[in-house]
């Protein structure tokens, strides 16, 4: 007996463009608020907007300067005959994470240390 696969096109949520591997929401522009919006709101939110994507590139060079200090400090360890990892050192990272975010935050804490240990995974550019 075979089964027959078929493949399901995939419809674009109504609202959303796609492109280039991102997705971006069409559904409320500044020109379009449906009347609900007072410029003043619109205008908080966008500014909200801004600070989050602030804080993203804020995250993402903290990240890129982390994985870069960590590589160094392996490096120097190395150098010195020291171990280059303390498992103790990890595990209590894990536990502040989990402890600080939740479940998630161990899932961030792993993608660090994989990071950390693995540089050449960042790409050499800055997005």
């Amino acid at each position: 007996m075979t089964t027959e696969l078929r493949a399901t096109p995939v419809t674009p949520l109504p609202g959303l463009e796609h492109g280039r591997g991102r997705i971006r929401d069409r559904r409320t522009t500044a020109t379009d608020t449906g009347g609900s919006m007072s410029p003043t709101a619109l205008l908080d939110l966008t500014r909200q907007d801004d600070r989050v994507s602030e804080l993203d590139s804020t995250i993402i060079d903290l990240v890129r300067r982390r994985t870069e200090m960590v590589t160094e400090l392996q490096q120097a360890k190395g150098r010195a005959g020291l171990p280059r990892t303390q498992l103790g050192q990890e595990t209590e990272m894990l536990n502040r994470y989990r402890s600080a975010l939740g479940a998630q935050g161990t899932t961030l804490a792993l993608l660090l240390l994989k990071l950390g240990s693995r540089p050449d995974l960042l790409p050499d550019g800055r997005s």
